[in-house]
């Protein structure tokens, strides 16, 4: 005999009906109209029905424990939530997901919280012109094939030119979209410090992938610094 249910599920995943009541296999789960006594199962559990109901079972979130590791479970039932991190013993995120059946998305782990992944480096280094992949750029890779926002900044030392900010997949001129987009004035004698930053940049992306960024200098002899990039997930596979 297990706990009672909550007043409001109609479903429990173990039965006491005290007799009275015959028992009826009923299969896979489909939309119907369900009676004290029917069986059947969903998500890979047996649920009984302790009245008449036309809802379709759902675990019970208080018997629910997330899962803790560097991969998502691989047979996830509706709601179920897992904790994705890179390490157990040192991780460098730990992002919450749970599992959504009924989305028709092709990611049904939708990510619900936790610390982004950061990846930074504050020393300086010169851009020749163009498009130019840097010493010590931030880079990233996808744990999971999935949905992802990114935010990243770097900033320039030039006196004039052109200055671009970019994601690229490690190949110079292979962006992912969005790019800031900076003009310094000439100062005689002196040099202008500019900005650039992307927020929350919606990408895909898979684990085959990773993602650093891509730096453009109008002019030679800029010079870069305080780069920065953040990945958070929206969902995952």
């Amino acid at each position: 005999m297990t706990t009672p249910a909550p007043a409001s599920t109609p479903w429990v995943p173990m039965w006491s009906l005290n007799g009275g009541v015959a028992l009826n296999y009923r299969g896979a789960w489909a939309a119907g109209t369900y009676q004290p006594g029917d069986h059947v199962v969903d998500n890979g559990l047996l649920y009984t029905c302790v009245r008449t109901t036309t809802k379709r079972p759902t675990p019970w979130a208080l018997n629910q424990v997330a899962t803790y590791g560097t991969t998502l479970p691989a047979s996830p039932i509706d709601g179920q939530e897992a904790i994705l991190v890179d390490s157990t013993t040192n991780p460098t995120y730990q992002w919450r997901f749970r599992f959504n059946a009924n989305s028709t998305s092709a990611y049904k782990w939708e990510f619900i919280g936790g610390s982004p992944n950061v990846s930074a480096y504050m020393g300086q280094d010169s851009v020749a012109s163009g498009w130019n992949v840097v010493s010590n750029p931030p880079a990233i890779g996808f744990p999971r094939n999935g949905e992802y926002h990114v935010s990243h900044s770097a900033m320039f030392n030039a006196a004039s030119g052109t200055t671009l900010v970019g994601l690229g997949t490690g190949l110079v001129g292979s962006l992912f979209g969005d790019q800031a987009h900076g003009n310094p004035n000439a100062v005689a004698g002196g040099a202008n410090y500019i900005q650039l930053a992307i927020v929350n940049h919606l990408i895909t992306g898979t684990t085959a992938q990773y993602i650093q960024q891509i730096l453009y200098a109008g002019a030679t002899g800029m010079n870069v610094n305080q780069r920065i990039m953040t990945l958070q997930p929206k969902r995952v596979s």
